[in-house]
């Protein structure tokens, strides 16, 4: 098993392409910053079939890999240019960061990265209810030992200020 290496990056939104850059070629799970303490404690990442955890993204409900227990991963590896455009926005890592900012990004060892299942699947059981990523998404089945993670990244997410935005956001609050 290999070495797990933790560290902190603050980045923002112009400064994320930095970081898809080390995310390139690489299988990983993403989570808010609040779900890091149970993972640490548990020493796995678990599926969420029944929905007790909280999630990072508001579809998982719904998500082929969840209602087969698996962890959902993103997977950037060996996606071809055309498709990873067409695909890679419709369910973005960023999103874990949510309203405060923090966001953990799990990178799997090639050991696990070898017990994915595709989101071919997804295709081959014909499941148009069910939500998957196609080409960036695969689920690892059961829970995801932390010792089959090589890289740990917290990452902290400052937002670019938007005053159009934050009215909104306000007056959805107020509402």
């Amino acid at each position: 098993m290999a070495t797990c290496v933790t560290s902190s990056i603050e980045i923002s939104e112009s400064t994320y392409p930095d970081l898809l850059a080390r995310l390139l070629g690489k299988a990983f799970h993403v989570t808010k910053g609040a779900n890091y303490p149970g993972i640490l404690r548990t020493g796995c990442i678990s599926p969420n079939p029944d929905g007790i955890y909280e999630t990072s993204f508001a579809s998982s409900s719904n998500s082929f890999f969840r209602n087969r227990s698996c962890v959902s991963v993103f997977d950037y590896r060996n996606v071809p240019q055309d498709k990873f455009d067409q695909y890679a926005g419709r369910c973005h890592p960023l999103t874990a960061a949510g309203k405060n900012g923090e966001m953990v990004v799990f990178i799997l060892s090639k050991e696990a990265e070898n017990k994915l299942i595709s989101w071919e699947n997804w295709k081959a059981e014909n499941s148009p209810s069910e939500m998957v990523v196609p080409y960036v998404e695969s689920g690892y089945k059961g829970s995801l030992a932390l010792a089959y993670i090589e890289t740990i990244f917290i990452i902290y997410v400052t937002k670019t200020p938007r005053p159009i935005v934050e009215a909104l956001e306000r007056g959805r609050s107020n509402a």
